[in-house]
């Protein structure tokens, strides 16, 4: 139980993260996207956020015109809304966290240049971090799920033992009975 709600608490803290990366994806609309899309050579701090989308979503062309391909997605957003976050790898956040050492690298600093590059990042921010919990807490999941599973098996062993001693008390008596008679 201890165990069960500790991973539960460190999961709750990148909740909100995500919550908030969701809401900044749902106040962008598909004409922002677009618009980012049509820059020939992007302000740096857009195409590295970009490129950090690249790399979450696994694509394999990390580059510019890759960027734009990704973004031109029919449901790029609803795909970013609705990402599988739990598939990501060690490999995917070292790529991502490599632009995360440019002091600039900020949502704050991105709303300067560019919206859609600043929810961009907000949900980049969170996922990285959703991932560093989740590295976490999974573990710690799998061991609770490994010892409900213990409990119930030792439960089920222990109501058998418990019916077994029941059945050889009852035997007993009877032979008690017959001893005496």
């Amino acid at each position: 139980s201890e165990e069960k709600a500790e991973a539960e608490a460190a999961l709750e803290e990148a909740l909100p993260a995500l919550e908030d990366a969701a809401k900044a994806l749902n106040d962008l609309k598909k004409e922002d996207i677009t618009e980012m899309r049509q820059f020939a050579k992007p302000h740096e701090l857009v195409q590295n956020v970009a490129l950090c989308v690249v790399i979450l979503k696994g694509g394999k062309d990390v580059s510019w015109k890759g960027a734009k391909v990704v973004m031109g997605e029919g449901n790029f957003l609803r795909s970013l809304v609705e990402f599988d976050k739990d598939g990501l790898t060690e490999k995917q956040i070292k790529q991502v966290k490599v632009y995360f050492q440019n002091a600039d690298f900020t949502p704050e600093a991105m709303m300067n240049i560019s919206q859609a590059g600043a929810g961009l990042l907000k949900w980049v921010y969170a996922i990285v971090n959703y991932y560093g919990v989740a590295k976490t807490v999974n573990p710690k999941r799998q061991a609770v799920a490994n010892a409900e599973k213990t409990l119930r098996q030792a439960q089920k062993d222990l109501a058998k033992i418990q019916a077994e001693v029941k059945a050889l008390g009852e035997q007993l008596q009877e032979l008690q009975v017959k001893f005496e008679a």
